[in-house]
């Protein structure tokens, strides 16, 4: 019965973890046929070999780590995660082995805080993701594209930040917790794979060079560097340089030769990439490398100089060479240009105002930082809070104005330390220096240590780990760094503790000065959501809403007019449904207004008469039943889900609204059906006035309906009817002689007469005769 009962769980979390994946591909993956063709054999290949065969799976998962990333622009399309989607395929089956046969997928290293900083990313993800989609579903209704700093960039662009950094960074320690379960023997098998797809991706980096720029991003097509198979020119040097160390290792430890043309190979596929980042990491990791190696003996030494001249030797050699249009060597003289001239600014590449926005980051937010994923959307509040960069009103961007200078900080610790603030950062530094400096006191595998030990140096200047071939890179070299044992109660605790004050202060900001609706009044936001582009119809321009949209407007009077069309194409067959509300903040205190269903095209005018808003700027906000889209249905190059269109905005009324045509009825009464409500403005010419109503609802004798007449928004007449008969309403004019009055009709619910085999489409309210 326990096994059942297991056995059950465990597949449980296995089909929600599939669900999430599968939305996760829905909205981030692009869903191009011809890229789809490639990615899903791929998908389902490492899902498969892993679920029967656990390191054969691994082992594929690493040697496409080097390659995968680069496979969207053959397709010419902007960067994919496909490593990321690779790795959640890996994951996901070693989670379906767990729950069909019980077999553990992972386990945490004892190495101490390594626990705190992965809980602390993930719950750092979770809290920053309620902050920007407005704490949906406890605080809203669903999420929507509200502004969230102020360039105008909106809840999805801030969330796909927050969501791609954090599992990138979540995935490699994932990743380094499944090869816990591996012996070390297969973890060196495993770096032999990741040799071999990064010499692969190493010769197609030479190929680009000199036979075209094919597999290789837009942007660097222009700077003239090229990529190989990595994610870009960067990821393939920083992964080169990870590696030159473990084939020194093979070189003098192993006495193996064939690394040697590698070495060339790599270094000059390293010059073309013409990364200085990697090219640091080189001298960095080949110098640790060196001076490791040099305790071993007098004969050891002589051989690493040796080596040490023949490296320096061909640095220069490739430097000298003047292939103009892959010259790392112009970098990085133009680079000791700008640090002569004081260019300091140029230099960093915008590092140094990054860096200036991410301490003052961390001074307003030392405890939990901004959130994991978050620092790149709050740039322009804090360029702006602090007179860095001049950043115009919002309106500005709204009409197009060019989106600010914004990136990662361009360095890891400051990274961490303004996203996950100095709990985060520590948790970071204990366990990854830990590892580091136990290794090297214990002599374990010095290839690693050098390899890692020049990443931490070149991290200062990056936020390398970001990049999802070179973070399973890294984690992969730290598996060897990793011994196993037993963690103590008291860092147990520690850890606990650590993680529980991250979590109660964060939670605490996020809901507070960090929240949409605090940052919105504290910078003067004016919000909106759910609206495309402006367009032109009859009466001036209107929006295209999608499924929910909101937007703020000024009362200048207590009665305005809405312009609302439906062009679905099937609207008569399924109306659509429409609920307005008012609220004087974007953010609570919704108010409904207004319920109407649209079963034909075309526009339709809707009155609302609100005195307790007059004079202020409100929030008005409108959900729609269904959306249709226009490339799917019809085919045509249109590929949003449209909604319902929202056109002009009157503020004075001269016509009559929420009226039918008129009829006349067998007994000779002129009269027209309203719709829940109508209006009807006039200048009161005499003391008192008269017509008559009916209904017409089938269920009225047993369900009355309410009819309440209201003049200046003021109810004068409240009748409730349950037939079909006729009656008179008389109405005392007398206190609004000679004024100009706003006279409302409306009922407490309409009925639709095609519903009751009538071919009558309109929604009914109340027939109202003329006034006399």
């Amino acid at each position: 019965m326990k096994k059942s009962i297991f056995f059950t769980f465990r597949l449980l979390i296995v089909l929600l973890l599939f669900s999430l994946f599968f939305l996760f591909y829905l909205r981030y993956v692009p869903l191009v046929r011809a890229f789809q063709f490639f990615l899903i054999p791929i998908l389902l290949l490492i899902f498969l070999l892993t679920f029967f065969k656990r390191k054969c799976g691994i082992l594929l998962f690493v040697l496409l780590i080097p390659v995968a990333n680069s496979l969207p622009y053959f397709f010419h399309l902007k960067s994919a995660p496909v490593v990321f989607l690779l790795f959640l395929s890996l994951f996901l089956s070693l989670l379906t082995r767990w729950a069909f046969f019980g077999e553990r997928p992972l386990r945490f290293p004892s190495t101490p805080f390594f626990n705190a900083f992965l809980f602390i990313s993930i719950i750092s993800m979770i809290i920053s993701f309620l902050r920007y989609s407005n704490f949906f579903p406890f605080a809203d209704t669903s999420i929507h594209e509200w502004v969230v700093n102020s360039a105008n960039l909106r809840a999805g662009g801030a969330i796909f930040s927050v969501i791609t950094e954090s599992l990138i960074l979540i995935s490699g320690l994932i990743f380094l917790s499944v090869l816990m379960m591996e012996e070390e023997n297969f973890i060196f098998k495993s770096v032999y794979f990741f040799l071999t797809g990064l010499s692969v991706s190493a010769l197609f980096s030479i190929f680009q060079a000199f036979y075209g720029f094919i597999g290789v991003e837009e942007f660097w097509v222009g700077l003239k560097r090229v990529n190989g198979l990595a994610e870009d020119p960067n990821s393939l040097g920083i992964s080169l340089s990870l590696m030159i160390p473990f084939l020194l290792f093979l070189i003098f430890e192993r006495k193996k030769f064939f690394p040697i043309p590698i070495i060339f190979l790599f270094l000059f596929s390293l010059f073309l990439s013409g990364s200085r980042s990697g090219f640091a990491s080189v001298i960095f990791s080949t110098l640790f490398f060196l001076s490791f190696f040099m305790n071993s003996g007098r004969k050891r030494f002589v051989l690493t100089v040796s080596f040490f001249l023949i490296l320096a030797l061909l640095i220069l050699s490739l430097s000298i060479l003047k292939l103009e249009k892959f010259n790392l060597s112009q970098r990085i003289v133009k680079s000791w240009n700008q640090l002569k001239k004081g260019e300091f600014q140029d230099l960093t590449m915008g590092r140094i105002l990054l860096w200036k926005a991410g301490f003052l980051m961390a001074k307003d937010y030392p405890i939990s930082g901004v959130g994991l994923g978050a620092y790149i959307s709050e740039l322009p509040n804090f360029y702006k809070e602090y007179n860095l960069l001049y950043i115009p009103p919002l309106s500005e961007y709204k009409k197009g104005y060019p989106y600010p200078f914004t990136d990662t900080s361009g360095n890891l610790y400051l990274q961490f330390l303004s996203e996950i603030g100095i709990l985060g950062l520590l948790s970071f530094l204990i366990f990854w220096f830990y590892v580091l400096i136990s290794s090297i006191i214990k002599n374990l595998n010095y290839f690693s240590s050098s390899s890692l030990l020049s990443f931490s140096f070149i991290s200062l200047l990056g936020f390398h780990i970001l990049r999802t071939d070179v973070s399973f890179a890294v984690y992969l070299l730290l598996r060897f760094l990793i011994l196993d044992g037993e963690k103590s109660k008291k860092i147990r605790y520690l850890e606990f503790f650590t993680i529980l004050f991250f979590t109660v202060s964060f939670l605490l900001t996020s809901t507070t000065s960090l929240s949409i609706e605090s940052r919105t009044k504290k910078f003067g936001w004016e919000q909106d959501y759910g609206l495309y582009r402006l367009e032109n119809y009859e009466r001036g321009e209107f929006r295209w809403t999608k499924k929910g949209a909101g937007f703020e407007i000024f009362l200048s009077s207590p009665f305005f007019t809405i312009d609302f069309n439906a062009s679905h194409p099937d609207i008569e067959r399924k109306p659509v449904k429409v609920n307005v509300f008012i609220s004087e903040n974007p953010f609570r205190g919704k108010r409904r207004i207004d319920e109407f269903i649209l079963r034909e095209k075309g526009w339709r005018k809707r009155g609302y008469y609100l005195k307790d808003f007059a004079g202020k700027k409100v929030f008005i906000s409108i959900d729609v039943s269904r959306t249709w889209n226009p490339l799917k249905e019809l085919g045509v190059p249109d590929p949003r889900n449209i909604g319902i269109g929202i056109g002009k905005i009157d503020f004075e009324i001269s016509e009559e609204i929420g009226f039918y045509n008129w009829e006349k009825d067998p007994n000779g009464i002129i009269y027209r059906w309203t719709s829940k409500i109508a209006w009807i403005p006039m200048v009161v010419r005499k003391k008192r006035i008269s017509f008559p109503i009916k209904i017409s609802h089938p269920d009225a004798e047993n369900k009355p309906v309410e009819v309440l007449i209201t003049i200046d928004g003021k109810i004068v007449e409240r009748e409730v009817l349950s037939d079909h008969n006729w009656y008179e309403v008389e109405l005392d004019m007398g206190e609004y002689m000679g004024r100009k009055i706003l006279i409302g009709i409306s009922v407490s619910r309409t009925w639709c007469p095609i519903f009751h085999g009538v071919k009558d489409a309109r929604e009914l309210g109340v027939a109202v005769g003329k006034m006399e």
